[in-house]
């Protein structure tokens, strides 16, 4: 069952009102489509506030773990917990992922942020041109984890694309008035 006729029309003349296309035109380069291969899972939580210093939050980032199939990549600032792997792999039977520690440069919840330095940048770069182009799964679209992959894209020459509504587009989903103007 699809949306009628009058139900497009009032969504268009809500993108337009809040200049969707333009807002989100900027990040075409990296809009997914249907690729798959390599995938970069990362759980940054930074753009929602007020959970920066909020206690244990930084453990939320090892949930990107579970998405993880054979072969993909995981991304957090802080270590697994000890067992973790092994639990993930001999008791739920998951797949054999590779794991990025990257270096926080801010808060321990900038994830995204965090792979664009140093040894987890040049991992994932690395990790990228091996495979011939790299799709990232992220949380959710924040404009640290599009960086991301513009900056993986621009130093390696390969495709990046993630799998996320671009930033005015996430802005808007996580805003209760803008959906309930939408629904």
């Amino acid at each position: 069952m699809g949306l009628s006729a009058e139900q497009k029309d009032a969504l268009r003349g809500l993108a337009d009102g809040w200049d969707l296309r333009v807002a989100n035109g900027s990040y075409s380069a990296q809009r997914w489509s249907s690729e798959t291969g390599m995938t970069l899972h990362l759980d940054d939580v930074s753009g929602i506030p007020f959970l920066d210093n909020v206690p244990g939050m930084e453990e939320y980032q090892h949930r990107a773990r579970v998405r993880c199939g054979d072969g993909d990549i995981f991304a957090a600032v802080t270590p697994p917990a000890a067992g973790y792997e092994a639990y993930c792999r001999g008791h739920l039977g998951m797949g054999s992922p590779h794991f990025i520690h990257a270096e926080a440069v801010g808060s321990v919840i900038e994830v995204a942020a965090a792979c664009q330095h140093g040894a987890a940048f040049e991992s994932l770069c690395a990790a990228a041109r091996q495979a011939g182009s790299l799709v990232i799964h992220p949380y959710m679209g924040i404009a640290a984890v599009w960086e991301l992959g513009a900056a993986l894209a621009r130093s390696t020459g390969v495709a990046v694309r993630v799998i996320a509504p671009p930033p005015p587009t996430t802005w808007i989903a996580n805003d209760k008035a803008r959906m309930n103007a939408l629904a």
